[in-house]
């Protein structure tokens, strides 16, 4: 009887002691009696088992959570936990019909939802078909800029894909026709600037969102040298050739004209947009500007007898209207002076330019200028026709033709630009009526003209030299020429 008390006493106290033991604590105990019991049989860390199996860490893992690959995890709440593996239990989970080739055939788990890639693949088709719309199948906008692409005129779109072009018939090389390179001497060095007077000009003008093109067309035959309309397709709505009606009985110019300039303003304020173009004789003489209706009619044209190197147009306080227009170039018959020619645009009347006669003062100098003199012209209207005469300053390094190479317009006034040589320029400020207010030498023309002083090759010190080109500005008053108007000070 005691006995047995005793025994069942110890046995109900060991009962009750592995009753209170925690699962944690029941479980460790486990894998110590097993690592007992199995000793070097133990497989510690993945790269333990990988090798026993003979595969990768990735493949162990992937039998572990799709197969049940019997690994022991140290702390079971953690991904990184450290694990082993026995043996004995690897090869009885292999002999149960685990086999390599059938995990390897298993059908492969999506580590996230499949909605996800389905969505994000939805979207990245749908941004390539945005992208393709965009760049291939959207509507061109029209032209908006252009190249010269050999002998032919290349129009693009703002995605800057070319849309049409224009085949140019004519030999010559066409970047001097169009992109108006510098002239240069022999050793290089420029003659003159390079100026950017644009051929192409663009314009909705039957808003329909899409670019309408003005453009000049050089011809090999110089007779059919052109502007034309070309609508947003590349269609030619018309083309008219450049003609002079000017004669000179000693001197008559050929047919060698090519367009400077051109643009679309409206310079009356109806609303209707008109084009402007400037074209000159490929050797300097004759020059015109020309206004035409957006039906290719010629409504206005002003002939000159030297050339017009370019044109600039005043606007109204808005911005809106053209109010001056006015150009700068050189005059034949005036022994190469500089010139501005300044149009009002609410009285344009077609003809040629002053003078219309060989000027007496010049008679004497050059007898050639005689073939400059035109046959009974009608005469143009101008607001005001300025000249700019030859000084000390053009005579030191000469240039035999004098030019207006910047024009600045505003409400205030003018400041133009005058080309005297090769490395001189003078600068001349008009107040809005049109009087002189100074005559100054740029930063280098000054330093230029203080060198010669020292030389001794000007008579004149910078400040008399000055007030004495002051007096070398002269105005047409229908007649003859006359002093400028200047600011009283």
């Amino acid at each position: 009887m005691g006995g047995n008390c005793i025994s069942s006493s110890i046995i109900v106290k060991v009962g009750f002691i592995q009753k209170d033991k925690a699962p944690n604590m029941i479980a460790a105990e486990n894998e110590r009696n097993d690592f007992e019991r199995n000793g070097s049989d133990r497989l510690d860390g993945w790269k333990e088992i990988s090798n026993y199996l003979n595969c990768d860490v990735r493949t162990c893992l992937r039998w572990e959570k799709d197969l049940g690959l019997p690994v022991i995890r140290i702390n079971k709440e953690s991904k990184r936990s450290k694990v082993i593996a026995y043996k004995a239990n690897v090869d009885r989970w292999l002999a149960g019909g685990k086999r390599l080739d059938a995990a390897a055939a298993a059908p492969k788990k999506w580590g996230f939802p499949i909605w996800k890639v389905v969505i994000g693949a939805a979207v990245v088709l749908a941004v390539a078909g945005a992208e393709y719309w965009l760049l291939f199948s959207r509507p061109s906008s029209g032209p908006v800029n252009w190249k010269l692409k050999g002998q032919t005129l290349v129009f693009m779109d703002t995605r800057d894909r070319e849309i049409w072009d224009i085949e140019i018939d004519s030999s010559q090389d066409q970047e001097r026709s169009y992109h108006d390179p510098p002239i240069v001497d022999s050793q290089g060095k420029a003659l003159g600037r390079k100026w950017d007077r644009p051929k192409v000009a663009f314009m909705d003008i039957d808003h329909d969102g899409k670019r309408e093109v003005i453009c000049y067309l050089n011809h090999e035959d110089p007779l059919s040298r052109s502007i034309a309309l070309v609508d947003h397709n590349g269609k030619k709505l018309w083309e008219k050739t450049l003609e002079y009606r000017e004669s000179y009985p000693k001197g008559a110019p050929t047919h060698d004209f090519r367009l400077y300039q051109v643009s679309l303003e409206d310079i009356n304020g109806d609303g209707a947009i008109e084009i402007l173009s400037l074209w000159g004789h490929d050797r300097d003489f004759p020059g015109v500007f020309e206004v035409r209706s957006l039906a290719g009619d010629r409504l206005y044209q002003y002939d000159h007898t030297g050339i017009l190197q370019f044109f600039v147009v005043s606007h109204d306080p808005a911005g809106r209207t053209a109010k001056e227009i006015l150009l700068g170039g050189t005059n034949n018959l005036l022994g190469g002076d500089a010139v501005l020619i300044i149009l009002d645009c609410a009285d344009l009347k077609s003809g040629l330019g002053p003078p219309y006669t060989y000027p007496p003062e010049l008679q004497t100098r050059e007898t050639e200028l005689e073939t400059f003199v035109p046959a009974t012209a009608q005469r143009a209207s101008q607001k005001h026709y300025l000249r700019f005469r030859h000084n000390q300053l053009s005579a030191v390094d000469p240039l035999k033709y004098l030019n207006v190479t910047e024009i600045h317009a505003s409400s205030e006034g003018l400041l133009i630009q005058v080309k005297y040589s090769l490395d001189a320029f003078l600068y001349f400020r008009f107040d809005s009526g049109k009087r002189l207010l100074s005559v100054s030498l740029g930063a280098d023309s000054e330093r230029t003209y203080q060198d010669l002083f020292v030389r001794k090759k000007v008579s004149l010190t910078p400040e008399a030299f000055l007030r004495e080109a002051e007096k070398d500005v002269l105005a047409w008053d229908g007649e003859g020429w006359v002093p400028v108007p200047t600011f009283s000070r």
